[in-house]
Order: structure tokens, then sequence, then C-alpha cells
């Protein structure tokens, strides 16, 4: 006999079960029983598979079909034609059955195929079990696994699983990397939970993009990853980068009173045109994002040869970097801080340099942001502060002249929550009055988290230490949150300095700044000094202090001892 499931058997109550069946179930009472007796075509249900379901004799579907929900028949009848095809006599299967009011249960049937002595399938007995509180348990552990718990979007895990299954294919696929562009300044400035619910908005309207090809995933904070399957995606991929940047540059999100705009930036790799590996098309479409940023945000750049290239520099130099902090390779450089009035020698900034065994040095533009992206600013930024800390100790004691040190803080450093703990130890440890130590932190790191930054200075100025603004003028240039800063010293960035003699709107400008400054008792020190005209200029508007090449390069401990102390 041909098993036909196209028309699945008819539904009955069970008069009864024979001792002969029961003994070959072996079923918990727990269980719904069942017995399909496939040569008439009906199947039989006992008093507990009514119960599940809520049906009685009288009102229950006619077919086992109209039991089975839609979209779960095909495959259970797909399994049950193949077990019965292929002689095998146990049954399993998953599948969720509609009950009275419409809604349904998962559960599990369990079977076992009698057949004659001719391999003809005659009947099967076995049972129904409600597994629908295991089927939610086992899905809440899936979401947890594979879905992001804010966004409620597919999360790094899901989009690792999807891309290797994409990888086992020929078809062509994008991996599109998106970032959202100054995020953390939203989050420090307004708070996590704006910038939560920013984040929220922002997935809502990322989801509108998805279709049968293509799918979005929140790949960690503010970074999101798009996969689009196309068979010519080099020619799509561009069109649909737009598209996202425009339609998201055109919203306007307002959070409690807060008045948000989005703008993206976008790096894009292809399978298999750059690389049929799951991980470096993930790796590429990241490493061209960040590429993108370096020149303008709000921009896309497809993955090429030379991002691959400066991304292997990249890593190259962050292993070298790691390496030389295990070796001891860099150096404190100070350069000499001087008093406008007297031309005295009032203080130095402490500078880091990274020496190769070679004798090269690598100067700190070159490191300190690759430093700051794995973290190992933390690290670099103590060696320094305890270096230059001690140092200055060390020439107080030797040539009593009360010379300050200032040292630039990193945002990273700022954001530790231990920070005046570890200031608080090294001062400790090398015995330097605190009154002696500026720290340098800048406009742009002040600002991103006022109020915890405000009230962190504060607890360094409680233990004396003193606080300068660097850079000032590159940055916000908010003249108003000066006052609410515990601050000592503005320091004038090089910028503003440059070409000063022939340019009267800066000078305008500093004139100002400096009058203000003084206003609120701080202290000015101007940067970049290079020339006598531009010295001549700062002294005749009252500034403090000045810094440069015109009184010195930065210079490692035993030349700068030689060259300013001696």
């Amino acid at each position: 006999m041909e098993l036909k499931i196209k028309e699945l058997p008819s539904v009955e109550k069970a008069l009864n079960f024979d001792l002969e069946e029961y003994a070959t179930m072996l079923w918990s009472t727990k269980y719904g029983l069942w017995k399909w007796d496939i040569l008439n075509s009906k199947i039989y249900f006992s008093d507990r598979c009514f119960e599940m379901l809520g049906y009685s004799e009288n009102n229950i579907y006619p077919y086992i079909s109209h039991l089975i929900y839609k979209d779960d028949i095909k495959d259970f009848s797909d399994s049950l034609c193949y077990h019965i095809k292929n002689k095998i006599d146990i049954f399993h299967f998953e599948v969720r059955l509609v009950k009275i009011d419409g809604s349904y249960i998962w559960s599990y049937i369990e079977g076992k195929i009698l057949y004659d002595k001719c391999g003809k399938a005659l009947k099967m007995l076995g049972s129904i079990s409600n597994i629908t509180h295991r089927k939610k348990w086992k899905d809440n552990l899936y979401k947890i696994a594979f879905y992001d718990t804010l966004t409620k979007l597919p999360n790094l895990n899901k989009l690792k699983s999807d891309l290797e299954k994409l990888c086992r294919s020929s078809n062509s696929f994008s991996v599109i990397t998106l970032n959202i562009d100054n995020f953390r300044t939203i989050n420090n400035t307004l708070g996590h939970d704006i910038g939560d619910k920013y984040l929220e908005k922002i997935s809502m309207l990322l989801q509108t993009f998805c279709s049968n090809n293509c799918s979005v995933y929140r790949h960690s904070g503010d970074e999101f990853v798009f996969i689009l399957k196309n068979k010519d995606a080099s020619q799509v991929v561009e069109s649909f980068a737009n598209l996202v940047q425009k339609t998201l540059s055109n919203n306007t999100f307002y959070i409690k009173g807060n008045e948000l705009n989005i703008t993206t930036t976008i790096g894009i790799s292809i399978f298999p045109d750059h690389t049929s590996v799951p991980s470096e098309l993930l790796r590429f479409s990241s490493s061209a994002m960040y590429y993108a940023k370096n020149f303008a945000k709000s921009t896309y750049i497809i993955y090429n040869d030379t991002i691959s290239l400066i991304a292997l520099k990249k890593s190259k130099l962050e292993n070298n970097l790691r390496v030389a902090l295990n070796n001891n390779e860099f150096e404190v450089y100070y350069q000499p801080q001087v008093n406008i009035k007297n031309g005295k020698l009032i203080g130095m900034e402490a500078l880091l340099r990274w020496i190769k065994p070679d004798g090269s040095t690598i100067m700190p533009s070159d490191f300190i942001p690759i430093a700051e992206d794995t973290g190992l600013i933390i690290s670099l930024g103590e060696f320094v502060l305890k270096e230059a800390c001690s140092q200055t100790k060390l020439w107080h004691t030797k040539y009593s002249i009360p010379l300050k040190i200032s040292v630039n803080i990193s945002e990273k450093q700022l954001e530790n929550k231990n920070f005046v703990y570890i200031v608080s130890d090294i001062l400790k440890e090398t015995k330097l009055d605190p009154k002696y130590l500026e720290l340098e932190i800048t406009e742009s790191s002040a600002i991103k988290d006022f109020n915890n930054i405000v009230a962190l200075l504060n607890k360094l100025k409680d233990i004396n230490v003193k606080i300068a603004l660097d850079d000032f003028g590159t940055g916000y240039s908010s003249l108003s949150y000066l006052k609410e800063l515990p601050l000592n010293t503005i320091k004038i960035d090089k910028s503003f300095i440059d070409n000063i003699e022939c340019d009267q709107k800066k000078k305008a400008i500093i004139k100002s700044v400096i009058i203000l400054s003084h206003d609120i008792d701080l202290n000015i020190i101007c940067e970049g000094v290079e020339t006598e005209d531009q010295l001549k200029f700062l002294k005749s508007i009252n500034c403090d202090e000045v810094q440069g090449f015109y009184f010195g390069k930065p210079l490692y401990a035993e030349e700068f001892e030689c060259r300013f102390l001696k």
C-alpha cells in the first residue's frame, strides 16, 4: 500500500485500547495516547489527547490535518512518509497542534509503526506530550544567545552563524558595517538612558530595510551590520549604502526634550570578491568603516587593497606596541614652560616617545591613537605619570627649584573609576607634592561626559592637583562651561599661535580669551611659540606662560637637566 499523506486520516475518539497495544506502547499516563489504523485511514485519540487540546468527540476537527498548525503540515507529512517508505519503525516529531480556542500547543509526537510479514504498514501506536513550556524555555535561551536585549535585533553570535552558512554557498552577498557617528558624545553628555532610546529608534529604522535578501544585526555598542544578498552585490551595495545613509540623515528624534539627528559611516566587504572567510568579511567591512572615519564621517567605503595594507600596518604596530611595553622601549621627554614676564623656567610638559631598539623614534601621533583603541593607553599613561612625577621630585631635591610638571591625560584614563586613586598612589610613591602636578585634559574629553568629569576634577582638586584645559580653541571652545570646570590653567593651542603676527582675528580671539580667563582667575599658557614676534605679542596682552621651540624642543631627562637646570 502506497501511503498518500496528502489526505491525512480522520480523527475519532478511541473507545478502548487493547492490552496488547498498551503493553507495546508502555507510555506514562501523563501522555495522550493515539492509534492510527493505516488500512482504514483513521486515527483514534485517548481522552487525555482530547483534554490536552480542549476538544470532545463532538467538536473535534474531522481530519488530523486540521489539528496540525498550517506551517507544520508539510514537514510532518514528509517525515511520516519518509519513515513508512523506508520501513523505519520508530517515529518522533515536534509539531504545533491547534486547540479548540484557535491557539496551539507544542507537542512531541512519538510512535511505533507495526508492519506485516511483507513489510506493509498496518498501524501506528504512540503518544502525544505537551512540550510548550520546554519549547518556550528553549526559545528564551535562544533569544538570549542570539538576540540583543536592547534593540531586539540579532546579535553578533547570530551574525557569525548566518555568515558561516552563507559562505558555504557560491551566491554573492555584501557585509555592510554601519557606525553611528558621535554616539559616544550623546551617550556621555545626555546619559545612557537617552543613548539607549536613541539606539532603539535607530534599530527600528534599520529594520525597515530588511527583506528576504537583507537582514540587520547589532554588532556592538553603536555598530550595526547588514547582510545584503544579491548576485550583483558590487553594483547594488553602493545604492543600498546611499539609501540607508540618506534615510537616516533625514530623520530627527526627539527624546526627553533633546533633538537628535543621525549620521553614519559605512564600510563594505563583498563575498566572494574580497574573501570567502566569514570572520574576514566582518573584519574587512569594519576596517573599511574605520578607514572612512579617518577621512570624513557620513561616508561609505568599499574594502580594497589599500585598506588591507593600512589595516595590516596597524595590526603590526599594535603587536609591536605590546612588545615595546613589555621591553620598556618608552621614554619620557620634557619641554620647558616659561614665565613670560621674567623668562624663568617654571615647569615642563612630559611627552612620551617610543625609542625602538635600533634607535629610531616613533612619534606619539603614530601610536597614541592605536594605544587608545586597544586600551594600552591606560598602561602608557600610568608609566608617563609615574616617570614624570619621579623625575620632577628628583629635580626638586637636587636643585631646590619648585618646578611644576604637566602630564597629558587621555579620555580612557578619565573613564577609569579608579583614576583619582591611581594619581594619589603615584604621588605618595614618588613623594611629589600634589601642588606641583598639573594634569592636562582636552576640551573634547571634558565635554563628552561633562557631569562626571566635573566630579572627577573636583576630587583631584581636593588632593591639591592642578588641572589644565589643553588644546583650547580646537574643540567646542565654549567659554560658558569654563566656569563649571574646576580649572587652574587654559592652554591655547598652537594653531592659534601660528602666523599670529599677521592675523588680526587670531590676535583678537587670544586677547579676549586671556582677558576673560584672568577675570575668572585662570592662568593662561600658549604653546607653539616659535618666534620673537609671537613672544612680544603675547607679552603685550598679558599672557602668563609660554611653551614652544623658541625656548626648546622636548628633550630626554639628562639633556633637559644639562640645558635648563645646571
